[in-house]
């Protein structure tokens, strides 16, 4: 069973809570329709490479700007229902609805979609789920300062990791 956790995504203060369950396997269908292509693109057997978190965004991008708004906006709010979430220099703020979320994301985009790409991975949606049971594992990485040496490009990323075979 899913515990409630706070995390720190882009300067955003958030609480997920699980989904309910009727809710999480509708949501897992819409968001596997929209991120299984995406992940199809990857060379899985690459599978300990790191993917720039920023191009999965452009794609569910992409790939929402193709449905209907009404759709789009649907997945969106459905992803962070329950969620609070306290935005730099707000209160805190129980997402219930659209103006819940228009609240909290005017002017602030990218983290919106962040933050959703997390929620899909805390309530393990599709295809995160699937990623788990076939050995493949996500796993954002720290951009923090300590992090700052390992890494090539700033930014988030995700990484892919799984047994793959080494020759």
């Amino acid at each position: 069973m899913l515990s409630p956790i706070t995390k720190e995504i882009e300067k955003f203060s958030v609480r997920f809570r699980p989904l309910p369950a009727t809710k999480a396997f509708t949501l897992a269908k819409r968001v596997g329709a929209l991120v299984l292509p995406l992940l199809k693109s990857f060379d899985l057997s690459k599978l300990n490479a790191e993917v720039d978190l920023n191009s999965i965004i452009d794609g569910v991008i992409e790939t929402l700007s193709g449905l209907p708004d009404d759709k789009a906006v649907g997945i969106i709010v459905d992803s962070l229902q329950g969620c609070t979430i306290i935005a730099p220099g707000k209160p805190a703020i129980e997402i219930n609805g659209t103006s819940d979320v228009d609240d909290v994301f005017q002017g602030e985009l990218e983290a919106m979609y962040s933050i959703v790409l997390e929620s899909w991975k805390y309530n393990k949606l599709a295809p995160f789920k699937l990623a788990a049971r076939f050995g493949v594992q996500t796993k954002t990485t720290s951009t923090s300062e300590e992090a700052a040496s390992t890494e090539t490009k700033p930014g988030p990323k995700l990484a892919l990791s799984g047994d793959s075979p080494q020759k």
